[in-house]
């Protein structure tokens, strides 16, 4: 789902919003769970390679990423 929506042409406010809320979604001693915390920074990392590709293409220069 996730790869499938930084491929076409996402919204990054709304894309955040969906980790984000995601993310809250689960308790805090789920979170603290190797697994769980893994697949939490692949999303991310997905989502950071992503912007960071989005704008190298259009020169812009990312001071913050995520």
């Amino acid at each position: 789902m996730l790869h499938y929506w930084l491929s076409h042409t996402p919204n990054y406010d709304e894309v955040t919003a969906w980790y984000l809320g995601w993310k809250a979604a689960f308790p805090p001693g789920l979170l603290d769970h190797e697994r769980v915390r893994r697949q939490f920074n692949a999303a991310l990392n997905m989502m950071n390679t992503v912007r960071a590709h989005h704008l190298y293409a259009n020169r812009g220069v990312p001071d913050m990423i995520w």
